[in-house]
Parts: C-alpha cells; structure tokens; sequence
C-alpha cells in the first residue's frame, strides 16, 4: 500500500520544484533582456563617441559638398561590415553551443539554417537604424560650429 503521507510529500516537492524551475527560467529571460538593453545602450555611446571623435571629418566633408545622405552612407557602411564579421563569427559558435544543449533533452527540435538568419538580419537592420539615426544627427549638424569647436 502506498503511504498517503509519503504521497503528499512528493507531490509538495514536485510542486516546489517546478516553482523552483519556472523561477529560473523567469530569471534567465529577463536576464537576457537585461543583458541586450545594456548591449545596446553601449552600443549607442560608442556610436555617440565616434561620431563626436569625427566631427570634424564630416564637417569637412559637407563644407566641401558632401550630401547628408552620403556621409550617413559612409558611416554606416563602416558600422554594419563589422556587425556582418561578428555575426559570421558568432553564428557557428552558437550553433555549436545550442546544439551541444538541446542534445541533454527528451524532445529535440531541430536547428534550421532560418533562426540565425532571421537573428543576422535583425541585428543588421537594428546597427542601420541606429547608426543612420546617429549619422545624419551628424551631418545635419552645422559644419562652422563643429570644424570651429576643434
């Protein structure tokens, strides 16, 4: 016969765990959350410090003719070849990582080639939009003040 106090007991344990476990993974999540909000608030002061760093340079250039849309071209062409190696560099590592992962579970999904193509282009499309943003704040600037304040 089964003891019923014994029974209670497991139950409350499971119970307890699967609290435990829903924990956790609330915690990861909004760990990774956290985790991109600061990437990218990062990645705006690096861009915010870089434009500032070639102020003059724009400035020059629009003095000599160049259009706003040309110099956001230029800059975020730079910006986003070095967001294309990092992903070309990123994406085999974390499939190999997520790979090595899935392989401990019962139920296995498979990875397809579209999940990192989708994650690749989201993260291009979001180094266009926020290097263009900061690209034309800087070549709408006036060229006197920022070639003067150097």
């Amino acid at each position: 016969m089964i003891d019923p106090k014994l029974l209670r007991t497991d139950i409350a344990g499971v119970a307890q765990a699967l609290r435990h476990r829903s924990f956790v993974l609330d915690t990861a999540a909004y760990s990774g959350l956290e985790n991109q909000r600061k990437k990218l608030q990062t990645d705006m002061e690096q861009l915010r410090n870089e434009r500032n760093a070639r102020s003059k340079e724009i400035g020059i250039r629009k003095v000599l003719g160049a259009s706003v849309a040309g110099i956001a071209q230029m800059l975020t062409r730079e910006f986003v070849s070095l967001v294309i190696i990092a992903i070309l560099v990123a994406v085999p590592i974390a499939w190999w990582a997520m790979s090595k992962w899935l392989q401990d579970f019962t139920y296995r999904i498979r990875l397809g080639w579209t999940t990192f193509v989708i994650a690749g282009l989201a993260a291009i499309v979001i180094a266009v939009l926020t290097v263009s943003y900061q690209a034309i704040k800087a070549a709408i600037a006036n060229p006197v003040n920022t070639i003067k304040a150097e």
